[in-house]
């Protein structure tokens, strides 16, 4: 689970990246995709594994 978004681009105005990428925040998984995955009747535990375990596992094999 990951997403993307800049600190700073000067390829759009600020009112360009409001209105064509509105979820274009650091926030987005936690205001915006973990609501709807809890909505869509995903449970804690599988948030969990997405956000918590698999990041661990990935980085204790490095």
């Amino acid at each position: 689970l990951s997403h993307d978004a800049n600190c700073w681009t000067d390829m759009l105005s600020e009112d360009d990246k409001r209105r064509t990428r509105p979820l274009w925040h650091y926030n987005h998984i936690p205001d915006d995709i973990l609501p709807a995955l809890r909505k869509a009747g995903v449970g804690e535990d599988h948030i969990e594994q997405m956000l918590v375990r698999n990041p661990r596992a990935i980085f204790e094999a490095c």
